[in-house]
């Protein structure tokens, strides 16, 4: 009796082993996005506990030009929502493609990170310098969302402009993954109110704008560069390496998140 050659299993384990690492890589990607995102409070907290304000420093005569206008508020709360989600989609709608998943991952972390530590380093408000526009007597949807943000993230800013940079770099993300006009002109006229919010809410100045810019622009350029050098030198790590790698990075941020927090509900001030 003849027997039937059996294929081997080795080359479609080595498949499905690979795509359950992306579909990892992509969920852990995912969580670190956030968390990285989000970092803007945590930061601030730190910020508070020195008396230190570089604001008067890159203040210009034109920055006390620019009227204060409430309505580009809609489009700046929402930033907290439309930059992460736009960075994972990216991630997702490719996720097969492992050398555009870590192009993303390669520009918004770096950059995203650099912009902190700058914060970090030399805290900015250019609040606390041109005084909180008074609200008192005004009323409207406007009003109410600007009273949330204010509270929120009164009295620090950053330089440079974490809203400008991850718009920014969102904008340049979508251009690389979709084919899709529509979805960038959308994109594009939401961005053009957020960034015309970030001066006429008096939270930035011109110089915060331009940083923000030009460093969304230099990461973005260096990651699509050397996406593939990028890809290659990931995989030479050993996937448990990888995987430990992003556990203790998902664990730092957790972990500053969670101190941040607590001394704000120690302080009262949430």
């Amino acid at each position: 009796m003849q027997h039937e050659r059996t294929k081997p299993r080795g080359p479609l384990l080595t498949r499905c082993a690979d795509k359950g690492f992306r579909v990892l890589e992509a969920i852990f990607a995912t969580f670190a996005i956030t968390l990285t995102w989000s970092l803007y409070s945590p930061v601030g907290t730190l910020n508070s506990f020195r008396n230190v304000n570089f604001a008067k420093y890159i203040l210009t005569p034109l920055d006390y030009k620019i009227p204060f206008w409430t309505f580009p508020i809609y489009g700046y709360s929402i930033a907290f929502l439309v930059i992460p989600i736009v960075a994972i989609t990216c991630v997702w709608f490719r996720w097969q493609e492992k050398a555009h998943v870590r192009m993303v991952i390669a520009s918004f972390f770096p950059m995203t990170l650099l912009a902190f530590l700058i914060f970090t380093l030399f805290p900015v408000s250019i609040i606390s310098v041109k005084s909180i526009p008074d609200l008192s007597g005004m009323a409207g949807i406007d009003i109410e969302l600007l009273r949330g943000t204010y509270a929120i993230t009164n009295p620090w800013n950053a330089f440079p402009s974490i809203h400008i940079a991850t718009g920014t770099l969102g904008f340049r993300l979508l251009q690389a993954t979709f084919r899709n006009k529509a979805v960038l002109i959308f994109y594009g006229i939401w961005w053009l109110v957020m960034a015309l919010g970030t001066l006429t809410l008096q939270y930035h100045s011109i110089a915060d704008v331009l940083a923000g810019l030009l460093l969304a622009e230099f990461t973005f350029r260096l990651a699509k560069k050397y996406k593939s050098e990028i890809s290659n030198s990931y995989d030479a790590i050993p996937r448990t390496t990888r995987i430990s790698l992003w556990l203790l990075f998902l664990g730092t941020l957790v972990a500053i998140h969670g101190y941040a927090s607590a001394y704000d509900l120690y302080k009262g001030t949430i």
